[in-house]
């Protein structure tokens, strides 16, 4: 019995780092693409003030559920990724850190409560503030992270896609006016309470999850306020515009941010759920073989370039239909915001490339939180003097700037990221490859506009036709990637 189950244990530590990849963008793209389903119908039945409210309480809530996490979330993906095979010591370390999560999520509603009560601004949000709350308690019992240490991804990926379904047949069904804001919000706490619950059942297969009074408390919070502050910091220069936009200017620039925010939350969780994979695999290659661990970088940063510029750049060129698809005309006020997002979107894997893949695996989370509390620091001090200026543009320039300064402080403090990218000189050439790809999608565009004035084909040709030339660029080029892929399809069983 003990036999078979350090067997089956082994296996599932020993996954396809590709197929856990691509396990995890799916499940990442299910809980973006359901959104983007249902954010045109629930955009235009809220329209752009009740949307404005919705993402206004929904950026409190966040900052709720980062002072109840407390860093936990990625300082026990990386410590339990490095006892995991010890079944006895994860399950004493994940019943801490659940019990710890257990304490700072109370002490956590406790401080929500009072500012509820004390805090005169909140007041007129006080309903909705108190339905999207719940979901903050089933956040910390479902202990999703355990499913990330043994890089379950199969069970993640088939969970969202069926609470996904769920919710969306739920809001066809209850919400069809604009006073259903309040069903809406409930339907959006209902996303995490289910998972919370079923990821709590489940994860019994790895530990036998319960709370206890944790014997090393002191260690465990002493590693994780680093991780804790430099989340603080990211949510701060990440959410700190919706605020600041929503206290400083009226709810209706919020929705038309909401707009812009809500397509570049797709693509940045997409990339950021590749960078999450690679992290319990890193951080393992790190504390065994430096060689494995210094490819995988590599190999991370070239995919990366050889997608990610010609994905923005198709952000870019498509906007306006974009936005138009999403939210409606009475939303294209948020063109240029988005097209700004698109270019920070840019910044913004590379820079989790740097601060995840990079820094955590190495032990170098402080480098994090100082590039971090720097950009947040600029990025609160600019939205002061922008965002009455600019609106919801201004917001988008703050957050650009603010993820160019995360990427400049972690190259300045950590040098060996320059040195692992540039080891081998591959990168330049997929550079040059994806600077092509980008200028190609614009011509054809331009191209697409000219012959056609209806939205679906601007997108359809534009997205089609790209995506055909630039892989033509990338067989001329004799790209690596895209001759192994061949290759592989020429012989699959090789």
């Amino acid at each position: 019995m003990i036999y078979y189950f350090k067997n089956v244990r082994v296996k599932k530590m020993n996954k396809s780092l590709k197929i856990n990849a691509i396990l995890n963008t799916v499940r990442m793209s299910l809980k973006i693409i359901f959104p983007l389903i249902t954010f045109p119908y629930v955009a235009r039945i809220l329209g752009t003030q009740r949307l404005g409210q919705i993402n206004y309480v929904q950026s409190i809530i966040n900052y709720m559920v980062l002072i109840a996490d407390l860093g936990i979330s990625t300082y026990a993906v990386r410590e339990c990724a490095k006892i995991r095979s010890n079944k006895e010591k994860t399950e004493m370390f994940c019943n801490e850190i659940f019990s710890i999560n257990i304490i700072t999520t109370i002490i956590t509603y406790i401080l929500f409560y009072m500012g509820i009560l004390f805090i005169y601004s909140l007041h007129q949000y006080r309903k909705l503030l108190l339905i999207m709350s719940i979901s903050v308690m089933f956040n910390a019992i479902g202990s999703d992270w355990i499913n990330s240490v043994f890089e379950d991804f199969f069970y993640t990926t088939i969970r969202s896609l069926f609470i996904q379904i769920f919710n969306l047949v739920c809001l066809f069904i209850f919400v069809h006016k604009e006073n259903d804001i309040y069903i809406y919000a409930v339907l959006l706490s209902l996303n995490t309470i289910l998972m919370g619950v079923i990821n709590f059942v489940y994860c019994r297969r790895y530990v036998h999850l319960k709370f206890v009074i944790p014997k090393h408390v002191w260690n465990h919070i002493k590693a994780m306020m680093v991780f804790f502050a430099n989340t603080v910091a990211v949510t701060l220069y990440c959410d700190s515009d919706t605020i600041m936009l929503g206290t400083m200017c009226d709810a209706y620039y919020v929705g038309l941010y909401a707009v812009a925010v809500k397509i570049y939350t797709v693509f940045k969780n997409i990339g950021a759920a590749v960078i999450v994979v690679t992290i319990p695999r890193l951080a393992n290659y790190y504390q065994e073989d430096t060689d494995k661990w210094k490819n995988l970088i590599i190999q991370i940063v070239e995919v990366f370039t050889l997608f990610l510029p010609p994905l923005v750049t198709g952000i870019f060129v498509l906007a306006r239909p974009i936005i138009i698809f999403l939210g409606g005309n009475q939303y294209l006020q948020a063109m240029p915001a988005l097209k700004i997002l698109s270019l920070s979107l840019l910044v913004a894997l590379y820079s989790g490339i740097f601060t995840n893949c990079i820094n955590i695996t190495q032990n170098k989370e402080k480098i994090n939180l100082v590039a971090t509390i720097c950009a947040a620091t600029i990025n609160i001090l600019l939205n002061i003097f922008i965002i009455p200026v600019m609106q919801h543009n201004g917001a988008a320039i703050t957050t650009l700037i603010a993820e160019i300064t995360v990427v400049i402080v972690c190259c300045c403090l950590n040098k060996d990221i320059w040195q692992i990218i540039m080891s081998k000189s591959y990168i330049l050439i997929i550079l040059l490859q994806a600077v092509i790809g980008c200028f190609i999608i614009v011509i054809i565009h331009r191209i697409v506009m000219f012959f056609f004035d209806s939205i679906i084909f601007e997108v359809v040709f534009t997205v089609l036709s790209s995506i055909l030339a630039y892989f033509v660029i990338l067989i001329l080029f004799r790209n690596k990637y895209v001759m192994n892929l061949i290759n592989k399809f020429r012989n699959p069983l090789c």
